[in-house]
């Protein structure tokens, strides 16, 4: 699955929105896709393609495993701090 979020102070809904589809432009089943829209963020998830989904092999669930807290901590320290309570919910603690 492809997802996009977009957040900002400032943003307005139809701009997070226009941003999110724009990240995902290209990619992905356009006609299989969810749309939320969350407290903090505009997210956008998308079905893979066949000829995608064969290239990245089966769908893991990285949440609550030591390699989802590996890529946690990898990434860390680029995200703002004010969105590192919302990402530790949904990556979940080790």
């Amino acid at each position: 699955m492809w997802h996009a979020s977009i957040a900002g102070p400032g943003l307005s809904r139809a701009t997070r929105r226009r941003w999110a589809l724009k990240a995902l432009r290209g990619v992905g089943e356009p006609g299989a896709q969810w749309e939320e829209v969350g407290a903090v963020a505009y997210h956008v998830r998308r079905r893979l393609r066949p000829d995608e989904a064969l290239t990245v092999g089966p769908v893991r669930d990285l949440r609550g495993t030591l390699e989802g807290h590996v890529r946690w901590e990898a990434l860390r320290d680029e995200l703002p701090p004010a969105v590192w309570p919302m990402a530790v919910a949904e990556v979940g603690r080790m």
